[in-house]
């Protein structure tokens, strides 16, 4: 568990460095994320909610600035997050903008603000995919609408 914690604290502090460095690449740092989250590939049980507290906090305490980087950064990683956690982050995202960010109606003057919201749809729209099996399974199943007459 300490390995598994150091190397999502090594990924959190990589993603934050490559942001501060370039925070117009955000093509740069949404690639690096997935090929970062790729190497919990094989442990689907891997907890991410730390690593996302941790990023959610470090665009939520610089905000406006610092909210470019919740979409790249972070996204991957909801995305892989065991289902049973996606609540617990939906939650998590939530009480972290209660808690670190001005009230919604005085979110004014940037035009940044609005990827609060975004980030917490996407998040929301996570839980609620198809699961990837059911579209290929649709898709073979499909009947014919008319049988051929023999």
């Amino acid at each position: 568990r300490g390995r598994l914690s150091n190397l999502l604290n090594l990924m959190h502090k990589a993603l934050v460095q490559m942001y501060e460095e370039n925070s117009d690449d955000l093509d740069s740092l949404r690639e690096v994320s997935k090929r970062l989250v790729l190497s919990f590939s094989f442990d689907k049980e891997v907890s991410f909610l730390e690593f996302l507290d941790k990023g959610l906090r470090y665009g939520f305490e610089r905000a406006p600035e610092n909210l470019n980087f919740l979409e790249p950064a972070l996204a991957p990683f909801v995305r892989r997050a065991p289902k049973r956690e996606l609540p617990d982050i939906q939650t998590r995202i939530k009480a972290l903008d209660e808690q670190l960010l001005p009230p919604e109606d005085q979110r004014v003057g940037h035009s940044k603000w609005k990827l609060v919201a975004e980030f917490q749809k996407f998040a929301m729209d996570v839980g609620v995919r198809r699961p990837t099996g059911a579209s290929v399974a649709s898709k073979k199943e499909k009947v014919p609408t008319a049988w051929p007459l023999v």
